[in-house]
């Protein structure tokens, strides 16, 4: 019973893997690149089928009758992966068997079936090592095979020639004055293998070729080729990196620029970085797709430091190429970096600077997704919040504008009226004297009115003179009252700054950080009441607004 339950499940295994292998080669059929890629890609997603049926169903679509020379190569990558001696001698003996039609009609399938066994039996994730000599020894068969096809005979080359003497003296042609005619198959051919068989030692005459050869697939050949000029275990030569960042800078045809991407990738070094970031707003959607691609191989499992890399980027586009903003917002979905682009720009939001905030919210919109719309959902509870308090703080400070008006208008009244009274005396007596040195015997009468006059004066002007204190008094308290209110103002604009700052960044406000900011403001208040009631208070400081990094407290 066990035995029957064991073989159904594995007859379910079989046909499960099977009708995945149909849909992959139909995909393959369809020639078209990018499908047949996204659906290989999807099946080794799902993980290596056991047993030899993935292997003997794709020798079966590599030898059939159906599909072209591009749709068979697709053949090749599927055994590399499954890998293994089962892989090898498939691979192997599809390449024995071909017939001559066979080797003209299939070279390119030929080509890439040598780099898969290549990379089966040498790679540095070689499946089976054991078969190295065996295939070794079909390279050299291909090497001496004078009906072989070019570009196998160049893989064959590019394969045997540790000395590099061979390739070399093929490749010295280009640094010659003038360029090879264009139907040189065989330089041609040499370029093609150096792609997928790189010999770093090259460089200089891969670099020679691509500044001075006139023909753009001997070019995007040889910028292909200096991808892989790189020792293991070392870091690539500068000269190529500076080469491959010229053409991604300077180039007008895009094929080139493409070619320099990726090749950049293949290098792997960072300070391929500043070319790359480049080429994230080419005009050419292909360029800036492959330029995400590359970053994303040299910051591998760094995403959040490439995330900011291209982020800080955003920050320094000028306004004359906010086109570019839309370009680098597609990178960044490219790379998988929307959530932390978004975390990012939400915190440029309260920024002083208007164009930082501009740019920070078209990027947001063109990023999208669930972390963006919460940035702009904080950012209009911000708004809400400013526009009720808005109308509180107009309403203190109108009120306080009332209040110093009114005690400047009492002050000057008082001051006006006592310069009166004081000006009326000071007549009286003046005339009381005038008319005393007139009329003598008349001194009487006017040194009572000169007497009455003064006590007036003095009576008026005491009370006159301790209005104008009380005045001043008012004055000085409004002063003070002044004073306590804008560092009031100034300590809430720190606390709402440093809150701001982490609602925007972090979103969800533990409640032992909510506490906090509450303490301080009652903090702040007390302080302002006490420079209110004691004169001879000077407000402190001591409450300095919490820092982010409480949050995490």
């Amino acid at each position: 019973m066990a035995t029957t339950r064991s073989e159904g499940n594995e007859a379910e295994v079989r046909l499960d893997v099977q009708a995945r292998l149909d849909l992959l080669f139909e995909e393959f059929r369809r020639e078209d690149e990018l499908a047949a890629r996204t659906a290989l890609e999807r099946f080794r997603a799902d993980g290596r089928p056991s047993g030899r049926l993935g292997v003997d169903a794709t020798a079966r679509f590599l030898s059939g009758r159906r599909g072209s020379d591009a749709v068979r190569t697709w053949a090749t990558d599927l055994l590399e992966w499954l890998g293994g001696q089962a892989s090898f001698e498939a691979l192997r003996d599809w390449y024995q068997g071909c017939s001559e039609e066979q080797k003209a009609e299939y070279q390119y399938t030929r080509f890439f079936a040598l780099r898969a066994m290549d990379r089966i039996t040498r790679g540095p994730d070689a499946t089976y090592a054991r078969g190295a000599s065996e295939f070794l020894e079909l390279v050299r068969r291909v090497d001496q095979d004078g009906d072989e096809q070019p570009l196998a005979a160049a893989a064959a080359l590019s394969i045997l020639d540790d000395s590099e003497e061979r390739v070399r003296e093929r490749l010295h042609r280009f640094a010659q004055p003038g360029d090879p005619a264009r139907s040189d198959v065989e330089t041609w051919s040499t370029l093609r293998a150096l792609t997928e068989f790189p010999h770093p030692d090259l460089a200089d005459e891969l670099i020679a070729i691509v500044t001075r050869s006139c023909y753009r697939e001997h070019v995007r050949s040889a910028i292909r080729a200096l991808g892989g000029c790189r020792e293991p275990q070392k870091p690539p030569d500068r000269r190529v990196i500076q080469t491959l960042g010229t053409v991604v800078a300077t180039y007008g045809r895009r094929d080139a620029r493409l070619a320099a991407v990726e090749s950049l990738g293949r290098l792997g070094s960072r300070e391929a970085a500043d070319s790359l970031l480049h080429a994230l707003v080419d005009a050419d959607a292909e360029v800036r797709r492959q330029a995400a691609v590359s970053l994303t191989l040299i910051y591998r499992g760094e995403l959040g430091e490439l995330a900011r890399l291209v982020c800080d980027r955003v920050l320094t586009v000028d306004e004359a190429c906010d086109d570019h903003l839309d370009y680098l917002a597609d990178g960044l979905r490219l790379m998988g970096a929307r959530d932390i682009a978004s975390e990012y720009f939400a915190a440029q939001l309260d920024s002083d600077a208007d164009r930082v905030r501009e740019v920070a919210e078209r990027v947001l919109l063109q990023l999208g997704g669930r972390s963006a719309m919460r940035a702009f959902s904080r950012r209009q509870v911000l708004a809400r919040l400013d526009e009720s308090l808005a109308g509180s703080e107009q309403a203190v400070q109108s009120n306080f504008e009332s209040m110093t008006l009114e005690a400047k208008r009492n002050y000057y009244f008082s001051l006006a009226v006592n310069a009166l009274v004081v000006g009326i005396g000071l007549a009286v007596a003046v005339i009381g004297v005038l008319e005393i040195a007139r009329n003598p015997e008349g001194v009487g009468p006017w040194l009572a009115v000169s007497s009455g006059g003064g006590l007036l004066t003095a009576v008026v002007s005491e009370f006159l003179i301790g209005t104008r204190l009380r005045g001043r008094d008012d004055v000085r308290a409004l002063a003070r009252f002044h004073f306590v209110y804008f560092g009031f103002l100034r300590k809430l604009s720190q606390i709402d700054a440093t809150f701001r700052r982490t609602y925007l960044e972090a979103g969800d406000l533990k409640p032992a950080y909510l506490t906090a900011t509450l303490k301080q403001l009652d903090q702040a208040v007390d302080t302002a009441l006490a420079g209110l009631s004691d004169p001879d208070a000077v407000p402190s400081d001591d409450a300095a607004p919490m820092t982010p990094a409480v949050q995490g407290a």
